[in-house]
């Protein structure tokens, strides 16, 4: 080890007095703050002992002060109240006299009121007799005015009945006219279906992209015990689809709705008989009351209507 990095005994002894010296300065430092701190809590304490008894001297000055001022105050208050209350008594004087007048005054105005009221009344009585007299005038004159228009009512209500009879027979008339007619078309509905199935409604359909290989007429559905389900005027059929035609001579759009009656029907019965084809519903007829091919075609129904010789398609 090299030499200028040993602590001789010297070097140690120096160093423990001059940390004792400093100790012992620091003790002496330590012993004179604590007598001058006492010195000033002292002074403080009788700083604030004089204090003390100053703001207490102050404070009882003040309050002698204001107790002198509070009895001023109340004194002159006191006064002003008395001198409120005579004026008061003065006032309240005036307005009874004042009111006493105006009572007076008042009930000479109600004297006039009444006495005026009363010849108002004789006035009105007057013109209530004379109202009276007038409106039962009126009342006799209505009764006859309204015994004039009930002749002519009843006069009128004679023709129109008279109207209405002749209306009546020409409408039998046009009405058994019109079954005969309606006879007639239905004689035709066979005639209709015959020129559907010999026509090329099943090529028109397989431009559609329907390839039916069966068709049947007046197909009827029933049950085991031979209950009736529905009828089919015209079933066109392959192992996809099931076409119904309802034919009429005339399609109305009563007519339109029955189908769609007869197709929710025949779906009911084509689930219970495990028929997954798919049923499709047309309405086929020689005329069509435009309501009707409307509603049809709303429905989703084809409708085939005559053209000639051959039927048209529309959907």
């Amino acid at each position: 080890m090299p030499r200028s990095s040993q602590i001789t005994y010297r070097q140690i002894m120096r160093m423990f007095r001059e940390e004792s010296k400093q100790r012992a300065e620091e003790a002496a430092q330590y012993k004179q703050q604590r007598a001058e701190e006492a010195a000033r809590y002292e002074q403080q304490r009788a700083e604030a002992e004089a204090r003390y008894e100053q703001q207490r001297a102050e404070e009882a000055a003040r309050y002698e002060q204001q107790r002198a001022e509070a009895e001023a105050r109340y004194e002159q208050q006191r006064a002003e109240a008395e001198a409120r209350y005579e004026q008061l008594k003065a006032d309240l004087a005036a307005q009874e006299a004042e009111r006493k007048k105006e009572e007076a005054e008042r009930k000479k105005e109600e004297d006039e009121r009444r006495k005026e009221e009363a010849e108002r009344k004789k006035e009105a009585e007057a013109r209530y007799e004379q109202q009276r007299a007038e409106a039962e005038a009126r009342y006799e004159q209505l009764k006859a005015d309204l015994a004039a228009q009930e002749a002519e009512r009843k006069k009128e209500e004679d023709e129109r009945r008279k109207e209405e009879a002749e209306r009546k027979k020409e409408a039998d008339k046009r009405q058994k006219d019109l079954d005969r007619q309606i006879s007639k078309l239905g004689n035709r509905i066979g005639e209709l279906i015959e020129h559907l199935t010999a026509s090329n409604l099943l090529d028109k359909f397989r431009a559609l992209g329907y390839n039916f290989t069966r068709t049947s007429r007046r197909h009827i559905l029933a049950d085991e015990r031979k209950q009736r389900y529905a009828e089919i005027d015209l079933l066109l059929e392959n192992g996809e689809f099931a076409m119904v035609v309802e034919v009429k001579s005339l399609f109305t759009l009563g007519d339109v709705k029955d189908h769609v009656k007869r197709m929710n029907i025949l779906r009911e019965y084509a689930d219970q008989h495990n028929d997954p084809r798919s049923y499709r519903g047309a309405t086929a007829g020689a005329m069509f009351d435009q309501k009707a091919r409307e509603y049809a075609l709303s429905c989703g129904f084809y409708v085939i209507e005559q053209s000639g010789d051959t039927v048209e398609i529309q959907q």
